[in-house]
């Protein structure tokens, strides 16, 4: 049998419940768990996944616990499962979800906003350039204007 014992983020210590949330920005993510058998304790061997993120299982190792760094914002479930000394696989494994939290510019409204942003700019700049364009040709007008224009005399 198999049991997570511990969640921690940073060296923080994260209640263990059915769904745990991680506040962003958490570098480190350590499970530890451990698997009970009576008769050679030291031979159980564990293989662990974190589904979102991991594409199989991990190969068995006796070490009792996972760590994962740099976790994207999302919703993950970790599992573990454990051998018994005659290397046989439980059928029972032990479950946590797990919801990484954004930081704030990893939010969607966040990106939404620097998106029309850089669309706001870049029209700001392009209406910019286009007064400077159409002054600039309304200026050689009136100078092409003025060459073409004979003056009178006595016109003030």
């Amino acid at each position: 049998m198999v049991h997570v014992q511990t969640i921690s983020a940073d060296n923080s210590a994260i209640g263990l419940r059915d769904s745990v949330h991680i506040p962003g920005g958490r570098q480190r993510i350590v499970f530890g768990f451990t698997g009970l058998s009576l008769a050679s304790p030291e031979r159980v061997l564990f293989r662990y996944r974190l589904d979102g993120f991991d594409h199989g299982w991990s190969e068995p190792v006796a070490a009792r616990e996972a760590v994962y760094t740099n976790l994207s914002p999302g919703s993950y479930r970790f599992r573990v499962m454990a051998s018994n000394p005659d290397g046989v696989w439980s059928n029972n494994e032990a479950t946590v979800g797990l919801q990484v939290d954004p930081l704030f510019w990893q939010t969607w409204w966040f990106r939404l906003i620097a998106l029309l942003a850089c669309v706001a700019a870049t029209a700001a700049v392009y209406r910019m350039r286009l007064h400077q364009m159409t002054r600039r040709l309304s200026d050689l007008f009136d100078e092409r204007l003025a060459e073409r224009t004979p003056h009178r005399p006595g016109a003030s």
